[in-house]
């Protein structure tokens, strides 16, 4: 009876500790935030507040839009979003999971997230039922990350079983596919983290005017800057999307490409002052458009050769026969290619869907990217470098072979014709005289 009940309580446990810790978290920095600003600028009611903006804050991490007062917010904040996750995943690792833990847990998160709809006094966008499936799938990825997290074994067994039905070239191109759409996804975020880097520091300035315009004291301005840093990552998107040439847009009347800026008529909101100008140099905007493209040729260029990729190496010999049956084992990184470029274009939908959102309900209904738009630019980049980098591979280890083959066959004619030269000099010559000889001189030879 006990070993039936503790997988329950564990998952109750996961789930209770969970949502405490992150409301905790979350109301104590609202708290202050609201604190600071109803002393510096003077709200004394706004300090009032910070329960009903907790919850609604907790709700919003799980993908739920809110409206409180005249502000509409349905921008998602995937930093809270992902720490949020990673403390679910921690101690589901930690207590343990089961599927009668992942049932109770479920339900006793269903349970608190129907509480904080029931309490809030914010307007939520979404029937109940929308939302508590919201929080449910928050949940679920949570949980399902701690699973695998304290179950390798689970992974191993389960390759030990493909590797009996799919033959091994296939599984290798299927593994190289998917590993080469992992790491140009990471690599991409990671170039917007450095995009949006750059923006902010080139553009703090503008920060710092709306800062002065708004009439903020230094304590409101650092926990407003810290309460921005929640959408930095859906910021990292935009950067992506914008580095790529497909660009942003906050809301209907202001757009961001590297051919233009048009920011007319954003509201308030210090972090829009870091957003970019258009690139006037044709040359450095070629040079940002060709960055999705290198992150495909350093990955590919990198899988064709390295010991866990395909290995390849121009080890073939001169023969003709050799080098066509090589032929085929280079085009299996074509296959791979292709399945990079479906994971690729599922990873960074799903992303840029992710990071879009809305502000308002008119003019800023729409916040974000174009989402099949910015996914066909750094998709069709990825796959153009991939493919120069296998066919540059193929044409180096076809200039071997046919710089090895005519070396060979240059060697062979030389030895050849040397050999023919030697057996010339060394053979004696027979000379046969064509004068006739006289009756005296065969005379004499008797």
């Amino acid at each position: 009876m006990r070993h039936r009940i503790r997988p329950v309580l564990s998952g109750i446990l996961v789930s209770l500790c969970s949502l405490l810790l992150y409301s905790l978290a979350i109301g104590l920095f609202v708290a202050l935030t609201l604190l600071v600003i109803s002393m510096e600028e003077g709200e004394g009611e706004i300090s009032q507040s910070s329960l009903p903006l907790m919850q609604a804050v907790v709700l919003q991490t799980q993908g739920v839009g809110i409206t409180w007062g005249s502000v509409t917010i349905t921008l998602v904040p995937l930093l809270l979003s992902a720490i949020l996750i990673g403390l679910i995943a921690a101690l589901a690792n930690r207590l343990g999971t089961s599927l009668p833990g992942y049932i109770s847990g479920g339900a006793t998160w269903a349970a608190a997230s129907w509480v904080f709809t029931q309490g809030v006094e914010v307007t939520l966008h979404g029937q109940v039922w929308l939302i508590i499936l919201k929080t449910l799938l928050v949940f679920t990825l949570g949980y399902l990350l701690g699973f695998f997290q304290g179950h390798p074994d689970l992974v191993t067994r389960a390759s030990g079983a493909i590797r009996h039905v799919i033959p091994p070239s296939v599984r290798r191109m299927v593994r190289i596919g998917l590993q080469m759409s992992v790491i140009i996804i990471c690599l991409s975020i990671g170039v917007g983290f450095i995009v949006t880097t750059t923006w902010i520091i080139r553009n703090h300035s503008g920060m710092e005017t709306l800062f002065t315009l708004l009439d903020m004291k230094s304590g409101s301005r650092i926990l407003t800057t810290i309460c921005t840093m929640s959408w930095l990552p859906n910021l990292w998107l935009w950067g992506l999307s914008w580095v790529s040439g497909s660009g942003f847009s906050i809301g209907s009347s202001s757009t961001f490409t590297l051919w233009e800026g048009h920011s007319s008529s954003l509201p308030p909101i210090p972090l829009f002052g870091v957003l970019p100008d258009p690139i006037g140099s044709d040359g450095l905007r070629m040079a940002l458009l060709l960055i999705p493209a290198a992150l495909g040729f350093l990955t590919m260029s990198a899988a064709l050769v390295v010991n866990k990729g395909f290995h390849l190496r121009p080890d073939f010999s001169n023969d003709p026969q050799e080098f066509l049956a090589f032929l085929p084992c280079a085009l299996f990184p074509v296959v791979s290619v292709i399945i990079s470029a479906a994971g690729i274009s599922l990873g960074c939908s799903a992303l840029f869907a992710l990071s879009n959102g809305s502000l308002g309900t008119r003019r800023l209904s729409h916040v974000g990217v174009d989402v099949a738009d910015a996914t066909r630019s750094v998709t069709r980049g990825t796959i153009w470098g991939m493919l120069a980098a296998w066919l540059l591979v193929l044409l180096v280890f076809c200039a071997i072979f046919a710089v090895r083959w005519a070396w060979d066959a240059i060697h062979t004619h030389t030895h050849v014709a040397t050999a023919r030269r030697e057996r010339a000099e060394e053979s004696p010559r027979v000379v046969a005289s064509t004068t006739p000889s006289t009756k005296e001189e065969n005379d004499d030879n008797r």
